[in-house]
């Protein structure tokens, strides 16, 4: 529905270039690999907008009552209602991850990349996942999640060093 109230075609504005191509490499280590093409978000400057470009459904006055933060019924970030910063919990200097950058996927060979998995009612799940799919969907010989509990590997490797380099 968001994405229905902020979409400037309904007040007659065409934009162009919100989005452009980077090409990243499928593996840092093996550039003979080949590189996967992806389209994020442009710099602000990069945007082109026409105004009555096409035939607006409602005026600019409406579409700007509508967007999310004008109204009290459409809460979102306005001066006078700052969005609140989150405070982190525990300071740390190290990573939350015991076994980060150690954990290769059998499937693919790529390096898993830490999870944190939230909880409601008790403390988050931290593990290690490959993000293969997320990259390359076409790609269905890989398993869609593919997800490694820390506590389990850091159980059965039975290293308490681990668990305490974690903590600090």
């Amino acid at each position: 529905m968001r994405a229905i109230v902020i979409n400037p075609k309904y007040k007659g504005q065409q934009t162009y270039g919100r989005y452009h191509k980077i090409e990243r490499l499928r593996s840092v280590d093996n550039p003979s690999a080949g590189h996967v093409t992806r389209e994020v978000p442009s710099h602000g400057d990069d945007i082109l907008s026409i105004d009555d470009a096409i035939d607006p459904i409602v005026t600019p006055q409406q579409w700007q009552a509508a967007q999310p933060g004008t109204t009290p019924s459409t809460p979102g970030p306005r001066p006078d209602r700052p969005t609140p910063t989150r405070t982190p919990t525990a300071t740390h200097n190290g990573s939350r991850y015991a076994l980060r950058g150690m954990l290769v996927c059998d499937h693919c060979g790529r390096r898993m990349q830490g999870n944190l998995i939230p909880r409601r009612n008790s403390e988050p799940r931290v593990g290690y996942r490959c993000v293969y799919r997320n990259e390359y969907p076409g790609d269905q010989d890989h398993p869609r999640t593919l997800f490694v509990a820390e506590h389990r590997l850091i159980g059965v490797l039975g290293v308490s060093w681990l668990a305490a380099s974690k903590r600090r």
